[in-house]
């Protein structure tokens, strides 16, 4: 049937490669953005367990939510805190 199968389809470039072989699936399909964000945090988590300690009182004391620092800046948005309040709101899922 010159290279069709009953329902019309053509087989790709990568199957007619392969010879024959089966089409191998990957393992698992996570999107890159999902797969960037999983490295990312595991990488703060070794940096926090493996790295000196000042590192990690520094990044809890700085990084972590703090609900007063973040009213305060709701409040007064011209406070000079307000980088580390809005910075905090993003390091959360990588301290927490």
């Amino acid at each position: 049937m010159n290279g069709e199968d009953r329902s019309g389809a053509t087989p790709s470039d990568e199957e007619r490669s392969t010879a024959g072989a089966p089409v191998r699936q990957p393992a698992f399909k996570i999107p890159p953005i999902t797969l960037a964000l999983a490295v990312a945090i595991a990488a703060a988590y070794a940096v926090l367990s493996l790295g000196p300690l000042w590192l990690a009182d520094a990044a809890y004391k700085y990084l972590t939510v703090v609900p007063a620092r973040v009213a305060l800046v709701v409040v007064d948005p011209g406070r000079s805190d307000t980088v580390l309040a809005v910075l905090s709101l993003v390091s959360h899922a990588f301290i927490h």
